[in-house]
């Protein structure tokens, strides 16, 4: 009894000192962009842009039903997702910077989620593996655009890792400790309702049953699976009933046409090994970074590794047994979640491979490279077995750290150019009491990129918040307009060009076909720092952008 109660003791001992770990190194990295934030430097929090602007605008005008509601009707897919985002409202309307903290939190949720599922896989030894696990996950905070909403996909993969994480422990006790069991099932209904593409953990499920505990095998597992099958196909005839199609309404009639494609698979597996945004970020960071960033970077990433072995690995306490059936599983796991996301880019017309993918790199980039090199280094001595898991978690962790400084830098120069805009153009929207439509001049070199950024912006920053929220029109507020030198997206061929008349302008709103008065117009010449509001437009003002006059 009393070796027990010692070692239950040391087991609560270990999973502070692991929490409190973990949580430490993803302070340390929130502490460098406050500092970045408070000095002005090129690295730091952001404000929403992008499909996070959508969001805020939905949330300022109602939470909870009407949130629910607008975001249903708008995709007919994830009823719970507006709920989920109507609690974190407080704190993305909160503050400026809230909807990026809520990411970060997110990632924190995520790594300390899949710390505890390692750990359980390990049968709570090997700590090494689990808090190198959590760590890595919660410090991945890359994303490849500069968007916040990648959060909701994130969160959900937490709760797919708590999913099996319960279950496991189910199972561990022989099947004793229901009240896990009934936990995971909880959590399997909100994943579905909240992300259904993220719905892997069955399969996770079902393989423990069938290979994990004593009481193993094919019998158990279907079992144990149903109850999970069950709820997966109630939760899809409600939503096929209430809803009407599976993807964005005006891609139903391609859904019916999907079909699998095997090219489409091997290139969706071969972006879940690398994706192209990795390449993009990389290379960026060699044009822009010198020699001292780079050794700053890895230097940082070779101290994170260093440290997580000096607190938690112990070679007189090695546990290969336990470290090769933890990773092992933790690759089993890693594959479950990635099969869903693999089939929907394998079949789907409208979701191309890398496109989903990505919003699982934070969980599957970090249990495909430590899995395997754990399942490695099970089969070492212990001294090189030291070596190995430190050299990967070293260089894994550099390149965390390198892809979460260049995203950020990136993002940080794109929020430094949006609120330099916005403060030029609100004191002309103030001195106008109706609504104005702002053609910008884009001399900075810098593009915005996103298609819908003015439509976003207007809304948003110039404070002409629309009563109801609407993705469909703007004719009654303010808008804005970018003028570069860009070829017309997909959808605004149209529309991409903007026509400045004698008494009306054409195109002046994003992607509409109605002219608005010319007096309604305020043409600006924006540099990336300051607003030039200009008197009269010239051919030479707007020589080489998607704009023409007309006398």
């Amino acid at each position: 009894m009393n070796e027990r109660l010692a070692a239950t003791s040391r087991g609560h001992d270990t999973l502070r000192r692991d929490v409190a770990i973990i949580l430490s190194v993803w302070t340390a990295g929130i502490l460098i962009l406050v500092l970045g934030t408070v000095t002005n430097a090129n690295i730091g929090f952001v404000w929403p842009m992008g499909q996070d602007i959508d969001w805020s605008l939905i949330l300022k005008q109602g939470i909870g039903a009407y949130a629910a509601e607008q975001e249903f009707s708008i995709d007919h897919r994830n009823p719970l997702s507006g709920w989920v985002y109507s609690i974190a409202s407080p704190l993305i309307l909160g503050h400026i910077y809230g909807f990026h903290i809520l990411r970060l939190l997110t990632c924190l949720f995520l790594g300390l989620s899949f710390y505890a599922l390692a750990r359980q896989l390990c049968r709570r030894e090997a700590s090494y593996f689990p808090v190198l696990l959590g760590s890595s996950i919660a410090m991945w905070w890359f994303w490849s655009n500069h968007t916040q909403v990648v959060w909701l996909m994130l969160f959900v993969l937490a709760l797919s890792a708590l999913i099996v994480w319960s279950y496991c422990i189910y199972v561990d006790s022989d099947r004793r400790w229901g009240a896990f069991y009934a936990f995971s099932l909880a959590l399997w209904l909100v994943a579905l309702g909240t992300y259904s593409i993220q719905c892997g953990a069955i399969i996770s499920v079902f393989l423990i049953a069938l290979f994990r505990g004593r009481s193993r095998g094919l019998g158990p597992a279907i079992r144990d699976t149903f109850p999970y099958l069950l709820i997966a196909v109630s939760f899809a005839a409600i939503w096929i009933t209430s809803a009407r199609g599976f993807f964005l309404e005006d891609a139903v009639s391609k859904t019916t046409q999907a079909h699998l494609s095997v090219a489409a698979l091997f290139k969706s597996i071969g972006y879940f090994l690398w994706h192209p945004s990795f390449t993009r970020v990389l290379s960026s960071a060699i044009e822009h970074w010198s020699a001292m960033t780079f050794a700053a970077v890895f230097g940082c990433g070779i101290l994170i590794a260093y440290l997580l072995k000096r607190l938690t690995f112990d070679e007189t306490r090695f546990a290969a047994k336990s470290l090769r059936e933890g990773s092992l599983w933790i690759l089993i796991v890693a594959a479950s979640l990635a099969v869903p996301t693999l089939f929907l880019e394998a079949t789907s017309p409208i979701w191309k491979p890398g496109t989903r993918s990505e919003m699982m790199y934070a969980g599957f980039v970090p249990m495909a490279v430590l899995g395997v090199a754990a399942l490695i280094c099970s089969f070492l001595r212990r001294g090189a077995a030291t070596k190995v898991l430190f050299a990967t978690a070293a260089v894994l962790m550099s390149i965390v750290v390198l892809l979460n400084v260049e995203q950020n830098r990136e993002a940080t120069a794109v929020y430094r150019w949006q609120t330099n805009l916005a403060a030029g153009l609100q004191p002309l929207q103030r001195a106008t009491p109706g609504a104005l439509h702002f053609l910008v001049i884009n001399s900075s070199g810098r593009s915005h990129i996103d298609p819908g950024f003015g439509a976003r912006f207007a809304q948003d920053k110039l404070g002409r918040i629309p009563t109801r929220w609407s993705a469909v029109s703007l004719s009654s507020e303010s808008s804005l307009r970018v003028i570069e030198n860009l070829a017309a997206p997909t959808g605004y061929s149209g529309t991409w060009t903007v026509t400045i008349g004698p008494n009306t302008v054409y195109g002046a709103m994003e992607n509409s076909h109605e002219e608005v008065p010319r007096e309604t117009v305020r043409v600006v010449r924006f540099n990336g720092v300051t607003v030039e509001a200009l008197a009269s437009v010239s051919e030479a003002d707007i020589a080489g952008l998607q704009a023409r006059l007309v006398h």
